[in-house]
């Protein structure tokens, strides 16, 4: 510790463990509170510049992991390169050499911002990619974004920026398929037809086969970490949103589906309509008029946080009405002095964020995730029985260590 800000989590004896290492050539005059620079984990790797006679090419979800977009060199150690975002606004990419996927270049981490420690080339990249998220950034469908990379001595970097004002070249854009997934098609993902006359339209019909009614989802691209899903399961309300495209386990009967309920032979209708990140669902059964579910207004993910002082069930964090991607929820420490706790995206299972260990503190150390490993990961906040929490979650943070934050406050009740 420097000195200059004194965590109130620090009051553990024992020997110190380093959570976080630093950049090459950072200081570490100030203890992690106070500095400003960037952070990697992971195993030492050693970083050699590309030789110049290797190609790279950006692959992504884009075409569904089917076509390579190359990379130029512009400038000494730096490469740079296009995608077309399409109708979901939500495309996730790594970079490739030579157009070899076993020699993928990719960061340390899934579903991953600009910062995060980029790793390869190698073969290792499963459930590891970059997202560029067009709704956080308020892009239409069909917006050209330029990735920039760099690959020195030093090692390599990333980052992307819309390009304003340039369209997508014609001939451009994948035609992406849909496919529907549930009780409904017998647990095999069955391909919905494009509407004849609606553009971002696709349809599917089929017969109510069971007494106890039949569960769909979506999948893009037949793609499971594409998952079009609501935020609850089998909703009867038209105001349940309609959440994805993101991980899923659709396969899973306690996945979150919609669910058809209806006679015994009745006619099921399901159309999905999927339009610069806007997404509707429509079901019709038999006689009985048709519902629609859509994306949520503000496009934006719900974050809920499970603990032993939800009961394990889901609280929804609130959005900070000033700062742009913070979200916090308060809470007051249990009888036992301690709680532990995870976040989970949606309500979804497959997306939950989670220290790099068992019982680790908020705030000094790694988040992993969205994903659907860490269990029995969890943070653990202490205090005594009846003091009131604030956890904090910073989807903006510049480092992975600070993304999520549990401090005293004054009221667990204020702004809950």
């Amino acid at each position: 510790m420097c000195g200059v800000a004194i965590s109130r989590s620090m009051g553990g004896r024992g020997k110190h463990h380093c959570s976080a290492i630093r950049e090459e050539l950072a200081s570490y005059d100030y203890c992690s509170n106070c500095f400003g620079g960037s952070y990697k984990y992971g195993e030492a790797l050693e970083d050699r510049a590309a030789d110049g006679g290797q190609e790279l090419y950006l692959t992504g979800t884009w075409s569904a992991w089917s076509t390579f977009e190359e990379l130029v060199r512009s400038d000494g150690d730096t490469y740079v390169g296009k995608i077309v975002l399409g109708e979901t606004l939500r495309e996730r990419f790594r970079i490739v050499m030579d157009k070899d996927p076993r020699r993928a270049i990719y960061p340390i981490a899934g579903r991953a911002g600009p910062l995060l420690r980029v790793v390869g080339p190698d073969g290792l990249c499963q459930g590891k990619d970059w997202l560029i998220d067009g709704r956080r950034d308020g892009v239409p469908a069909g917006t050209v974004y330029r990735v920039t990379f760099e690959w020195g001595a030093s090692g390599k970097s990333i980052r992307w920026e819309p390009v304003k004002g340039e369209a997508a070249p014609e001939g451009r854009l994948y035609e992406h398929r849909y496919f529907i997934f549930g009780s409904l098609t017998a647990w095999a993902p069955m391909e919905m037809k494009r509407h004849p006359d609606e553009p971002g339209a696709w349809e599917f019909a089929s017969l109510v086969r069971s007494p106890n009614g039949a569960t769909f989802a979506f999948l893009r691209d037949n793609d499971a970490t594409q998952t079009i899903y609501p935020l609850e399961s089998a909703p009867t309300e038209s105001s349940v949103p309609v959440m994805g495209p993101g991980d899923g386990s659709p396969a899973r009967d306690d996945f979150q589906h919609w669910r058809v309920q209806g006679k015994m032979g009745s006619a099921v209708s399901v159309t999905l309509r999927v339009d610069s990140g806007e997404i509707a669902v429509s079901l019709r059964t038999g006689e009985q008029p048709e519902v629609t579910w859509r994306s949520p207004a503000d496009r934006s993910d719900r974050f809920y946080v499970v603990g032993s002082f939800t009961g394990w069930r889901f609280a929804e964090m609130l959005r900070d009405d000033v700062v742009s991607g913070v979200y916090r929820l308060r809470f007051a420490v249990g009888y036992k002095d301690c709680d532990q706790f995870q976040i989970v995206v949606n309500r979804n299972w497959e997306t939950r964020l989670y220290p790099a260990h068992a019982s680790a503190t908020p705030g000094l150390g790694v988040v992993h995730g969205p994903g659907p490993q860490g269990d029995g990961f969890n943070w653990v906040v202490s205090g005594p029985s009846g003091q009131a929490m604030e956890i904090l979650l910073d989807l903006a943070s510049e480092d992975r260590c600070g993304m999520v934050t549990c401090e005293p406050c004054g009221s667990a009740l204020d702004g809950a």
